[in-house]
């Protein structure tokens, strides 16, 4: 997504395909929307390519299967 917004083409080809169904967590929409400075038009914007897709909330259980993979393999930035 942050590729998409910064205007990477492979990025945009990719999402703007409709070749896939793509899902995304709450966590990825509140780092996303929790950017410091944030204009409305940004916000906007994210709000717009975020509709697109599948949201999936985090709950107990996925959160408690994100941190025994985060343990197994760690961060990858």
């Amino acid at each position: 997504f942050i590729d998409y917004l910064k205007d990477i083409r492979p990025a945009r080809a990719l999402l703007d395909s409709g070749q896939f169904d793509i899902y995304y967590s709450s966590w990825t929409r509140k780092e996303l929307l929790a950017k410091p400075g944030l204009a409305t038009s940004e916000r906007q914007e994210i709000e717009e390519l975020l509709g697109r897709f599948h949201l999936v909330l985090v709950d107990d259980a996925i959160a408690e299967k994100y941190w025994v993979l985060l343990t197994k393999y760690g961060s990858q930035g």
